[in-house]
């Protein structure tokens, strides 16, 4: 788990018409609310045209309704109720849910805990009924009790050895005095090891009633067969005694830190600006988000820009909210290793505060930050886990009907209403600076929100340079890109139809061509992908490809980063890069109706290349600053050095953007020779997921990319060559307080795909986040460590696999111990049919879910392309992993499990 999930970005608190600046057609139907008699709310978002179906069960406690002696009680019930129940055994609830195909897990907040799960539609009552069992039946032990205080001790020390979480933490602790949400979600190691089984089940049965409860149900599943399955399952859930209630008008304006600027003292250097965050429930929190989109939050935010871009003091800033049904603060975090950089970064912030105070927001950058927000919102329609937890955080405001206005509120708001918040909720004194560091650093005191004289004088704002607006940008590209439609129609004979959803077909300049059709889905999907990758750089190559690709989205030769950056936010459409160790993508997500104009841009960026130097520099900045602060992630660092302990040449495999020396020598003119090594048309496999004629896409796709050249001679991919140490173990000494174990050995390459799929159920029954051979030894019976799995990697001419656990240093030699013992036995005696079973099931009921989305769609088909894979390994999916018998998979662990071929590397 990663340490910052206890702190949610700000960006994600948007919750639920039409895009304001296009005529995009976008209907939902509306989640329907019922009462049982017992007083249980549930919702119902019925949708049929997909089998499957998200559940979530809401309880209201989180830390904010728990007495001080309770300080994480919520979490740990939370934890608890997963132990066995009336109906089901030790941990025997997940692997129910697992074994149907489906996925459970569960959260603790402010303000709740929730349950939540997918499923194929067809087992619903039953996943209702697990849900039933969580909520009334839960039949924790008192050893089940002191097992899980040691697992949650554990995972208080994992947030501490995270720089960012334990500073974020630190600030959440220090910054309010009376507000609750000043209190840690998951508690303190006072209270965790003072609980008792009898408090604990005190406090389960006096929070877990159904008058306090919620259940939102979301995907295929008709209103008359919930009736029937809800009386069933909760009809007899009665009420036992009053419950603790929350006064919502209470917070609903922030508590004012009388703080002004606190040093943490620590090793790592983090700065922090925290302001007050509002309640939803107060009229004010969408005008203040406007505020803090325009300073802060993402690439088109001011401070990023001037911060990371410009001036490069930090390699990146993130927003954080501590905030739920009770007002309370934003976390601005500025990552930078380098000391004498704080003193800059705050008074860049003060004068970019003033400028807001006295100017407000530019009215056309008023106007993208608002179709960012509703272009956020409409897109959370795609997934019926998103529409349910829309659904989650409505109800718990007290009226999930707000969900289908947002956009209309949002399209209302008015820079006098930004205005007035600013100026009632961020006087500089309710403002706070956190630093942390090993020493202490003097700002000079005007710096200090608080200061009599922190608010600089008014200054008239410079215009920005006239930028191309989007509809001109739009028609610019489409129209370098257009052809002869009647003589492209003929090319369509090499566009085959695979089955009655998929075509493939390769266009004259060599780009392959996938097309997925979608039905009466308004957003479409796209990726682009490229073998070339970090595999093909030499020693003397490292971070080329890393760079290029990176650079190739900042700007065109026809068009300007700020025109780029305009015209997706107002098209709410945003193409990204991602590095894999054996391909690049380049993925993104529209309406239908833009389509075309962001396939146009991506063509224009990969074609039409200009790499800005000065972004260059940036982006070299924000990676060696990342490489610097390697140390201070344990599981990285000890990742990084178990690698090593099993390769010669590891290099080629860590980072895709080389080692800090080797950065220092990129420029540009090395790019641009990457560039025209190997991107070119043969090397680019497309695909797209949209409701369209395949006929259509054809045409686009050939109007659009068809002028992207093409090698004279395509050269030769280069081969990997890695060079495997002996095996043996080692051990490293780490600034962590947790022993950090890694242990794993080759395996199959993935030209053997039989052996590969058998590799990957392997990997879900050892090391799979929860009932796996691992997490049910290391975590569950014997309590050693918080978090555990296994990794897999298949490459074209070799593969390899790594198992880890974060223990308590001094239970570092059981916890191996038993590691080993697990791979030990599974060598020797192979899995169990039940094992098999349950991983095939799971794994199948993933690729059911993960097709939800046409992002995801359109990632897999391109880079499955791109690696030589036939589109049936991705349709055969299913069937692949059904088909793998039991002797297949003893067989892949005998050859490759063997303890005497394990390489092992403990962190401390």
């Amino acid at each position: 788990m990663n340490p910052l999930k206890l702190f949610k970005p700000l960006s994600a608190k948007v919750t639920g018409g039409s895009s304001p600046h296009c005529s995009h057609s976008f209907e939902t139907q509306k989640a329907r609310k019922y009462v049982h008699s017992n007083g249980l709310s549930y919702y119902l978002n019925s949708d049929m045209s997909e089998p499957i179906v998200c559940l979530q069960a809401v309880v209201k406690t989180g830390s904010t309704l728990e007495q001080k002696s309770q300080a994480g009680y919520s979490h740990f019930i939370e934890h608890l109720t997963f132990k066995s129940s009336k109906q089901y055994g030790f941990n025997q609830i997940s692997n129910t849910v697992f074994a149907l195909g489906g996925w459970l897990n569960a959260y603790t907040d402010f303000d709740s805990t929730c349950y939540y799960m997918l499923l194929p539609s067809e087992h619903v009552f039953t996943g209702l009924q697990i849900l039933g069992e969580l909520l009334m039946n839960a039949s924790f032990s008192a050893e089940d009790v002191e097992t899980e205080k040691d697992i949650i001790l554990e995972e208080m020390q994992q947030y501490r050895d995270d720089p960012e979480a334990d500073f974020l933490e630190y600030i959440q602790l220090n910054h309010f005095d009376k507000s609750l949400l000043g209190r840690s979600i998951i508690g303190n190691p006072q209270s965790i090891r003072a609980a008792t089984h009898t408090r604990l089940k005190s406090f389960y049965k006096r929070r877990y009633q159904p008058q306090n409860s919620f259940l939102v149900v979301s995907g295929a599943v008709e209103a008359d067969v919930l009736h029937t399955y809800v009386d069933d399952i909760f009809g007899k859930w009665q009420n036992r005694n009053s419950t603790i209630s929350k006064d919502k008008e209470k917070w609903l304006d922030p508590e004012v830190s009388k703080k002004r600027y606190v040093w943490q003292k620590a090793e790592q250097n983090l700065f922090a600006w925290v302001l007050p965050e509002l309640s939803e429930l107060n009229p004010a929190a969408d005008p203040l988000l406007f505020a803090m989109r325009y300073l802060a939050i993402g690439r088109s935010s001011k401070l990023h820009k001037i911060l990371v871009e410009d001036r490069k003091l930090c390699s990146a800033i993130r927003v954080y909210s501590l905030c739920g049904l009770d007002s309370g603060a934003s976390v601005v975090t500025f990552v930078t290793s380098r000391k004498s950089a704080i003193p800059k970064i705050a008074a860049i912030i003060r004068k970019n505060f003033s400028d807001l105070w006295h100017n407000g927001i530019d009215p056309e950058e008023f106007e993208l930050i608002r179709s960012d927000i509703i272009h956020g919102w409409l897109f959370g329609f795609e997934a019926r886990e998103s529409i349910a937890s829309y659904i989650v955080a409505e109800a718990l405001l007290g009226d999930y009907e707000r969900l289908y206005s947002y956009g209309d509120r949002v399209k209302a708001i008015t820079a006098q209403q930004v205005e007035a918040a600013v100026k009632k909720y961020w006087q500089p004194r309710f403002m706070t600076f956190y630093y942390r560091g090993g020493a202490a650093i003097e700002l000079d005191p005007s710096l200090i929100p608080g200061h009599k004289d922190y608010i600089l004088p008014p200054t008239k704002r410079k215009k920005a340079a006239a930028e191309s607006i989007a509809p001109k940008i739009i028609s610019d590209i489409q129209s370098r890109y257009q052809a002869d439609k009647a003589a492209q129609r003929n090319l369509g004979q090499g566009f085959i139809q695979v089955d009655d959803k998929h075509w493939q077909g390769v266009l004259p300049n060599g780009i392959h061509l996938t097309f997925k059709q979608l039905y009466s889905n308004p957003v479409s999907g796209f990726a682009l992908c490229t073998p070339a990758s970090q595999l093909w750089e030499s020693p003397q190559q490292r971070g080329f490809n890393y760079f290029l690709s990176t650079l190739l989205l900042y700007q065109s030769a026809n068009c300007s980063h700020q025109s780029i950056m305009d015209f997706s936010r107002k098209l709410g459409m945003n193409i990204r890069v991602t590095h894999s160790l054996d391909s690049t993508s380049y993925r993104g997500k529209c309406f239908t109706a833009d389509l075309s104009a962001s396939l146009a841009l991506l063509a224009d960026l990969l074609s039409n290349i200009s790499l800005d130097a000065s972004y260059l520099s940036t982006l070299k900045s924000a990676a060696s600053d990342n490489l610097r602060r390697e140390k201070e992630h344990p599981a990285t660092n000890g990742y990084l050095k178990w690698l090593r302990t099993i390769f010669a040449n590891s290099q080629i495999l860590e980072r895709s953007s080389g080692n800090i020396s080797q950065i220092r020598q990129i420029k540009t003119e090395h790019l641009e020779s990457w560039f025209e090594q190997h991107y070119r048309a043969q090397n680019f496999h497309l695909a797209i997921c949209a409701t369209m004629e395949a006929e259509a896409v054809w045409d686009m796709a050939n109007q659009i990319f068809g002028s992207i050249p093409s090698f004279d001679q395509q050269p030769e991919r280069p081969r990997l060559q890695l060079i495997p140490h002996q095996p043996g173990q080692k051990r490293s000494i780490g600034a962590n307080e947790q022993a950090v174990i890694h242990m794993g050995s080759l395996a199959c390459s993935s030209k053997e795909r039989v052996q590969t799929t058998a590799a990957h159920l392997l990997s879900q029954i050892i090391g799979g986040d929860v009932n796996s051979r691992f997490f049910d030894t290391l975590r569950e019976h014997y309590g050693l460590a918080y978090q555990t799995g296994m990794e897999l990697v298949v490459l074209e001419e070799i593969g390899y696999w790594t198992a880890y656990a974060f223990c308590n240093p001094k239970e570092q030699k059981l916890c191996l111990k038993l590691m080993k013992e697990i791979v030990t036995d599974i060598h020797q005696k192979g899995v169990t049919p039940q094992e098999l079973e349950l991983a095939k099931n799971y794994l199948i009921g993933i690729h059911r879910f993960d097709a939800e989305s046409v992002n995801y769609q359109a990632s897999s088909l391109a880079a499955l392309s791109a690696l030589g894979y036939d589109i049936q390994h991705q349709l055969q999916r299913s069937k692949r992993i059904a088909s793998i018998e039991l002797e297949t998979i003893n067989d892949y662990a005998s050859q490759y499990l063997n303890p005497q071929n394990l390489y092992t590397h403990i962190l401390k």
